[in-house]
């Protein structure tokens, strides 16, 4: 929502994860892809996917998509999918998540995944899910598996969905944010690429030097401007000499007090402006 962080993503980190999945899910369902042929000759030529690893010196594109696995290994986990052959209730109700928190189907299986293993099913799981589990037959020849989502009915997996998995199963709390300075941002009357950014900018969603530096793109991060400190999203929409300048001639004035992130800054300077002149701090960031 709106005043709990701008257009309804709660964790931008997860919701990236959720897109990186897309492509993963296309890695695995999609071997005509251009795409997938070439991932595929150079990082898990004899694996699939889920199986594969980081490897010794992997692409920053190949790193990504090994992060977003998760997504799609929780939507595949024992405890979490409809994946039982029970009409009412497709899920098992043994509890395991202390003691087998991320076990997978798969886990289940035979070395030569073409029969369960009884005692790893007996030892773990009650009566009532291991003859469900037993009663599932496995195909004894030797054909092409498939990939199906079961959370949708299409059988795909979607960024929705994923999101949904992902947030469900986080253990972290939702960031919520400044819900009266959402609310003062979305007020403005002021073309929406500019409440745009200033969603990113308080959001720290902005690619800058600062954060360059910070994925090992770049060496150094001095501001282009003033060239006397970190290029971060605050520095140059506050701090630096240019950013002041611009400030001064917007007849708004600077207005700061060492604040720590765009966030509060914003919410400082809008607290001491009226609201007919907040459309004018969208511009002036605009502009920066």
């Amino acid at each position: 929502m709106e005043d709990k962080g701008g257009i309804d993503f709660r964790d931008l980190h997860d919701f990236n994860l959720t897109l990186l999945a897309k492509q993963g899910w296309r890695l695995m369902t999609n071997d005509s892809c251009l795409m997938t042929r070439v991932i595929k000759a150079i990082y898990f030529k004899r694996r699939n996917f889920l199986n594969s690893n980081t490897g010794g010196s992997p692409s920053m594109i190949w790193r990504r998509f090994q992060q977003s696995k998760v997504v799609l290994l929780k939507g595949c986990q024992v405890r979490n999918s409809p994946w039982l052959s029970c009409p009412i209730d497709g899920k098992i109700n043994t509890d395991i998540r202390a003691e087998y928190p991320d076990l997978c189907v798969a886990d289940l299986l035979r070395g030569d995944s073409k029969a369960w293993d009884e005692d790893k099913v007996r030892a773990i799981f009650n009566d009532r899910d291991i003859s469900l589990i037993l009663c599932i037959p496995l195909s004894m020849r030797s054909v092409c598996d498939g990939w199906t989502w079961l959370d949708e009915k299409s059988g795909l997996y979607t960024v929705k969905n994923g999101y949904r998995i992902l947030r469900s199963n986080s253990q972290l709390p939702v960031v919520q944010g400044d819900s009266d300075l959402w609310h003062n941002i979305w007020k403005i009357r002021v073309m929406p690429k500019m409440l745009n950014f200033l969603w990113r900018a308080t959001t720290d969603c902005i690619l800058t030097k600062f954060k360059f530096k910070q994925r090992h793109i770049v060496e150094e991060d001095t501001c282009l401007f003033c060239n006397q400190a970190s290029e971060s999203t605050l520095h140059v929409l506050c701090y630096c000499d240019f950013a002041r300048n611009m400030w001064h001639y917007s007849s708004l004035g600077w207005k700061a007090d060492n604040d720590e992130n765009v966030k509060d800054w914003l919410a400082l300077f809008m607290k001491h402006v009226v609201q007919e002149r907040w459309g004018l701090i969208a511009a002036v960031c605009w502009s920066v």
